[in-house]
């Protein structure tokens, strides 16, 4: 059996698990204790720190004056919930690259996401007029798997294949190799 890889705007993945369309989404999503209720998540395999970036000549230069401002978020992200906690004012986007561009073209101040989404959008567009501030807004948090409750035959081997690639070292690499640091969860 071979997995088929579904690309996605992120407000409808988990929505395409209620709708039976998806049996599982990998991306960045933080098993908070709302949605444990409705899902079950494997063990983390990765650590999400959340950054918020802003154009360059931004008077912005750390998270904590974010109060006030706007913030280009999906509906349904994390993010989303950090910045509000904050202070931001939302603006509701479908996704990081409609995020950017909002914040680009001025129609808002800020955005905010997972530190790895950002390198990878300054790789694309080195020349970018986006810088990120300065602290991280939260804690960090471990990210993992969800799927449906009551899968538990697919919940286990997903969990054994994760703890094995975690403690061999294949995702630590496969991290350092990719985003250029280990983002793997503390074990």
């Amino acid at each position: 059996m071979s997995a088929e890889f579904i690309e996605a705007p992120w407000d409808s993945l988990i929505a395409g698990v209620d709708a039976g369309r998806y049996d599982i989404v990998l991306n960045n999503v933080a098993p908070t204790e709302e949605r444990k209720k409705k899902y079950d998540f494997s063990v983390p395999y990765a650590h999400s720190r959340a950054r918020v970036g802003v154009k360059k000549n931004s008077s912005l230069q750390n998270v904590s004056e974010i109060s006030g401002h706007t913030a280009a978020q999906s509906a349904t992200s994390n993010y989303r919930a950090l910045v509000e906690e904050r202070g931001a004012t939302i603006i509701e986007v479908a996704g990081f690259d409609e995020a950017t561009e909002q914040v680009l073209s001025g129609r808002a101040g800020l955005t905010a996401n997972d530190s790895v989404s950002f390198a990878e959008y300054f790789k694309e567009h080195p020349d970018a007029d986006l810088r990120l501030l300065e602290g991280e807004v939260g804690a960090g948090t471990d990210v993992a798997i969800l799927l449906p409750k009551g899968q538990t035959a697919l919940k286990e081997a997903i969990d054994s294949s994760l703890k094995k690639h975690l403690s061999n070292g294949d995702f630590k690499a496969i991290f350092e190799n990719h985003v250029g640091e280990d983002l793997s969860p503390a074990q």
